[in-house]
């Protein structure tokens, strides 16, 4: 076939296509459409020349392969002419990195399939618009074939396949094609082609969280969160029933960690929320639920004990633990060693009585071991001297005197009288219980005596201890009970006590 034959095929068919709509000269829109959400396609013709142009996917993500087909073929009014392809450029999408040719050409007027070679050249990316050109030279007329009707087995197709970049950001493009045929006197050019609706969007990410299935309030604890695809860039904000904590974490190899502590004891929710950059997506990650627990309280101990004490003598041990409601146990030890059992604490208290069966330096603590909910602690130690008694020492007995009842509010007098020499040396403490009431009260003419408020109503043991002193032995009254009722005026401080006068007014003791 010559050039001239051609030349007038060419003027024949473009006199009949004069009818069609054309949107710009020689070019006629032939229509368009999606097969599907993955592709679209767009058709135009050029006077007896149609094309069809491919991509897939429509949309797609920054790292993923995109392929652009393009088909040719003739009009059915030319059934038995053939054309020729000289040229052809691919316009992709912006951001969309050139990998390879691919496709079926017959070649030249020998209808050699892909023969000598699918297109003379190299194919290569313009780095200014982006564009791919692929070329035929005419060399025996091998130039790429676009067989007549008669013969449409041979239609050329062609896909170029880009890789879109990874900083690709996300929006719409546009893309096209552009094509030489041997013999037409202007480049056909299809640049954009308006219904090709291509865009690029964000990497889809997902999130999750990790997070232990228990902790303790005021214990830190690691919060961590992975994004797919390791590759993603971008900060997690972790979330505690739906409140942020802290600041948000970058994002490194696909995790974010942050040390946490909750601050109060329940159930919580912890989520993390992945804020990516412009080429990844955000997502956040389903709860985990943590079972949060009050920390155990701290407490404190401390011993009361006398500073010395003979052998053949009881002499009082007495812890306090603090908080009042500490739950749990004491036990009393001598130089290591335990003194009897572990004594329950009631009132934040706990006492016992306890003689020393060898003379020397005896070191005292008390160890309080909690219940659910506290921490134990000790007390520091105690030193008692304990030496034996002498023949010249000499004993004493102590008698308590105290009212059958009392109001909450209203002060009472506790009264101590104490037999032995006309001179006794040491002081009284009164106990409600276990418990100290006041502090230890001189012992003068025989007789001690405290003015004391009860604090709450309830049955009370009450009773004293004389210390002793030297050449004194000391001794303990039997407990007396006092009934204490509810006040309906509600005076007084409770909890309150004072020396009482040993003269003047009533008599202490009975006469």
């Amino acid at each position: 076939m010559t050039r001239s034959f051609t030349r007038r095929l060419v003027s024949t068919v473009m006199a009949g296509a004069m009818a069609a709509s054309a949107v710009a000269a020689g070019q006629v829109l032939w229509g368009a459409g999606s097969a599907s959400a993955a592709t679209v396609s767009q058709t135009v013709t050029t006077d007896n020349i149609i094309a069809t142009k491919t991509v897939s996917p429509a949309v797609a993500h920054p790292g993923e392969t995109v392929t652009s087909t393009i088909t040719f073929k003739t009009s059915s009014g030319l059934l038995s002419v053939d054309r020729y392809l000289e040229n052809l450029t691919d316009f992709p999408p912006a951001g969309y990195v050139f990998q390879g040719v691919s496709g079926n050409v017959w070649r030249g007027a020998g209808a050699n399939l892909n023969g000598p070679s699918l297109y003379d050249g190299a194919a290569v990316q313009n780095p200014t618009n982006g564009s791919v050109t692929i070329k035929w030279t005419d060399a025996t007329l091998a130039l790429g074939l676009i067989p007549g009707q008669g013969n449409g087995s041979k239609n050329p197709t062609l896909t170029f396949t880009y890789k879109v970049a990874d900083n690709a950001q996300p929006g719409p493009r546009s893309t096209g094609m552009g094509f030489d045929i041997f013999a037409f006197s202007s480049y056909q050019a299809f640049n954009p082609m308006s219904n090709l609706a291509v865009s690029v969007e964000p990497v889809v990410t997902s999130t999750t969280v990790t997070a232990p299935a228990t902790a303790v309030a005021g214990t830190p604890v690691t919060l961590t969160a992975g994004v797919t695809p390791p590759t993603a860039t971008g900060s997690v904000q972790f979330r505690d029933n739906g409140t942020n904590i802290g600041a948000p974490v970058q994002v490194s190899g696909g995790q974010a960690q942050m040390s946490y502590s909750f601050p109060a004891a329940g159930s919580r929710n912890v989520t993390a929320v992945f804020t990516g950059t412009t080429t990844f997506a955000n997502s956040t990650s389903q709860p985990r639920t943590v079972s949060v627990t009050a920390a155990d309280v701290q407490t404190t101990t401390t011993l009361t004990a006398p500073s010395d004490a003979k052998t053949d003598t009881s002499v009082l041990l007495s812890a306090t633990v603090a908080p009042l409601n500490a739950a749990g146990t004491v036990q009393f030890r001598d130089n290591g060693a335990d003194i009897g059992g572990p004594v329950p604490v009631s009132g934040g208290v706990a006492s016992l009585q306890h003689t020393f069966p060898t003379v020397g330096s005896h070191s005292v603590v008390a160890v309080f071991t909690a219940a659910s909910g506290f921490v134990g602690s000790t007390s520091p130690a105690r030193t008692v001297v304990v030496t034996a008694p002498t023949p010249d020492d000499v004993a004493t007995s102590t008698t308590l005197s105290v009212p059958t009842s009392a109001t909450v509010g209203l002060p009472v007098q506790l009264s101590a009288q104490v037999s032995g020499p006309a001179t006794l040396p040491g002081t009284v403490q009164f106990y409600d219980g276990a418990t100290p009431i006041g502090t230890p009260q001189t012992v003068s003419g025989g007789a001690a005596a405290l003015t004391y408020t009860f604090p709450t109503p309830g049955v009370r043991d009450v009773r004293a201890v004389y210390s002793g002193g030297p050449g004194v032995i000391g001794s303990s009254s039997a407990p007396q009970t006092i009934q204490v009722t509810g006040s309906d005026t509600g005076g007084g401080d409770g909890g309150t006590g004072s020396a009482g006068s040993l003269g003047g007014g009533a008599p202490m003791f009975g006469s």
